[in-house]
């Protein structure tokens, strides 16, 4: 009986030593097991985050890739190029798809500016001209190599971009006389503030014998200081006009006036600016000032950039308002 007890116990000894090493090696293999399975989601994990972060960079890339075409009849795309094999581009654009565009049908292929869209997405874009009112500058500068010609009823008026933020330009009447040459400097203070520093220098001409402006020279130092873009902005500007001229019995006079201004220029639509221009009169009277509202059309064809623009004109003198008859009319012509 006792020998039998103790293979009993022999027994459950093995037993338990069995079941023990079985529950070893089972826990190994949970645990080799699993690890692999950790290693393995790790490694998924890792991968699908760095496909995921591929995908946020290539769409990164393709914002910066985006493009703006305008074909010659002024209808512009915003899209990416796809493809561009010399006679065609493919551009894929958000509201069309996928568009194949003729090279000789394109007028320009420009950066994507996301100032030059409304918040609906509708391309605004740039004003060429809108450094010029309807007779005034601004602070605004014209881009190197931008060269443009605003003929009115009283004579052209030619600006040339020769430099980053200066300009130069001559002005004069449809008869040649006077002669008026203009220079202006841009101080870009932030990127939409903008101070001008320009001058006027004038000479009554050579074909003007026997009235007085063959010998007449005048000039307007000014500054303008411009707050807004292309797009929309406002301006205070002010100058000091001189002016020497020959009396008529003999000696001559010199014409002093500050002249001061506040002038704007507001996007209505891609094509459409509301402008606004005012400036006082040099004049021995009492303050007069000349104010002028009105739209300006702008078009861009292959042949170039141009525009259309009219004011009406009111005049303020001696506390009446009198509204000139005649509208003022412009047209802005990129050379």
């Amino acid at each position: 009986m006792e020998d039998m007890n103790w293979n009993i116990i022999g027994y459950n000894k093995v037993r338990m030593k069995f079941t023990f090493k079985l529950c070893i090696l089972f826990n190994n293999f949970l645990f080799k097991n699993f690890m692999k399975v950790y290693f393995k989601a790790v490694l998924i994990l890792a991968m699908l985050f760095f496909f995921l972060t591929n995908i946020h960079a290539q769409q990164d890339s393709v914002i910066l890739e985006m493009k703006v075409i305008t074909k010659n009849d002024g209808i512009k795309y915003t899209g990416v190029i796809l493809k561009d094999d010399g006679r065609e581009v493919q551009i894929r654009t958000k509201e069309l798809g996928d568009l194949y565009i003729p090279k000789h049908e394109i007028a320009s292929i420009e950066n994507y500016d996301p100032s030059q869209f409304s918040k609906e997405g509708k391309f605004m874009g740039e004003d060429l001209f809108a450094t010029r009112y309807a007779f005034t500058t601004n602070g605004l500068p014209l881009k190197k190599g931008e060269h443009y010609v605003m003929l009115n009823l009283f004579g052209p008026d030619f600006t040339f971009g020769v430099a980053k933020n200066f300009n130069v330009g001559v002005m004069t009447s449809w008869i040649g006389a006077p002669l008026i040459v203009t220079a202006k400097g841009s101080i870009p203070i932030n990127k939409n503030l903008h101070l001008g520093l320009g001058g006027l220098l004038g000479w009554g001409g050579p074909w003007a014998f026997g009235t007085g402006l063959s010998k007449s020279f005048g000039g307007l130092p000014f500054a303008s200081f411009t707050i807004g873009n292309r797009k929309n902005n406002f301006s205070i500007n002010g100058g000091y006009l001189l002016v020497s001229y020959p009396m008529w019995n003999s000696g001559r006079e010199v014409f002093k006036r500050p002249m001061l201004g506040l002038a704007g220029l507001a996007k209505i639509s891609g094509k459409v600016s509301f402008v606004f221009d005012s400036f006082t009169l040099p004049t021995n009277a009492d303050l007069v000032i000349v104010a002028m509202p009105g739209l300006r059309f702008q078009s861009k064809t292959r042949e170039g950039e141009r525009a259309f623009g009219f004011n009406l004109t009111i005049i303020y003198a001696d506390g009446t308002f009198v509204p000139f008859p005649i509208p003022n009319f412009q047209w802005f012509i990129k050379m």
